[in-house]
């Protein structure tokens, strides 16, 4: 159903997860309404799902965010989340491009105007981006960042608490002193 909002929404408004809590910035929470907060939480778990289904490096996606040279051949897994998404939530035609009109019924469920009103806004800005798949995907991404602190921020956050949850799973992982390592 929503993925690009979802993501424009990870993007437009939202979260960051550490485990299963949610922290908003501070507007944000004051405004959350559970059932948003449960979208949010979903959201997360696909973009977990594509991340593993995939094999994206987070830290890549952390390191593309905060200034990558966007060219790089290394971040395409990253730009890749977007359409995976996407397909989960039926929010894709068959020839790659995103559809707004499934996207905007999506986004008009959330319940918070906080919330509500700024997707709306960005994807007002943001749906004429070129592109398919990946780079279409990654373009209305890429445009509601430049458009919303909000989507900025909340990206920002995503990724982070999506690499500290990486590296404790790896954390966790790691064999045992006197175990072997198959690797």
């Amino acid at each position: 159903m929503a993925m690009l909002t979802r993501i424009v929404e990870i993007v437009a408004v939202i979260l960051v997860a550490r485990g299963s809590v949610w922290a908003l910035d501070e507007p944000a929470l004051k405004e959350a309404h559970a059932d948003d907060l449960k979208l949010f939480e979903n959201i997360y778990t696909l973009v977990q799902s594509c991340i593993v289904k995939d094999e994206v490096n987070v830290d890549d996606c952390l390191e593309m965010f905060r200034g990558g040279n966007l060219n790089n051949s290394k971040y395409q897994k990253c730009k890749c989340l977007v359409p995976c998404v996407a397909k989960y939530l039926n929010m894709m035609y068959t020839d790659g491009t995103y559809d707004f009109r499934e996207i905007r019924k999506v986004t008009s469920g959330v319940q918070s105007d906080y919330f509500r009103k700024e997707i709306e806004r960005v994807l007002h800005i943001c749906e004429t981006e070129p592109g398919k798949e990946c780079d279409g995907g990654f373009n209305i991404v890429n445009c509601a960042i430049q458009h919303s602190h909000i989507a900025s921020r909340s990206l920002r956050l995503m990724f982070e608490a999506l690499d500290e949850h990486y590296a404790q799973s790896h954390i966790t992982d790691a064999p045992s002193d006197g175990e072997a390592n198959d690797d």
